[in-house]
């Protein structure tokens, strides 16, 4: 398994061939000699488990790789997806200022207070 052309491991996600590579295959060898190196990260000296969230936890990722490597493959992508959405919308915090007057021609246009009522307000000046 742990041979010199040793790439890493292969998840399928979505008809996807993924690799992950976790280091060196000669440490990988070292670790995964005995099963008890495993074991050993959650149990203690007295023989009691010291930490069984994770090592369910550890079990569970163990016995369903594709499936967590797809869940955290979908959660990147939705990540990715999240902030492109947001830079697109580009959204700006800052603070409204007042209405600017635009005229042309003889005729100005601006904003009267809008909450005033409805409908729109023309107002003219004429011109002598």
């Amino acid at each position: 398994m742990f041979s010199q052309e040793f790439k890493g491991f292969e998840f399928n996600v979505d008809d996807k061939k993924i690799v992950f590579s976790p280091g060196d295959a000669a440490e990988l060898k070292k670790v995964h000699s005995t099963p008890f190196s495993f074991i050993n990260k959650y149990v203690g000296e007295d023989g009691l488990m010291k930490d069984a969230s994770g090592y369910h936890r550890a079990l569970s990722i163990a016995m369903n790789p594709d499936k967590f490597a797809k869940f955290f493959y979908e959660q990147g992508q939705s990540d990715a997806t999240d902030d492109v959405t947001k830079k697109i919308k580009n959204v700006q915090m800052s603070e409204r200022r007042a209405p600017e007057a635009a005229s042309k021609g003889g005729m100005q246009i601006r904003e009267v207070n809008p909450d005033a009522g409805r409908g729109l307000k023309i107002r003219s000046a004429k011109r002598i």
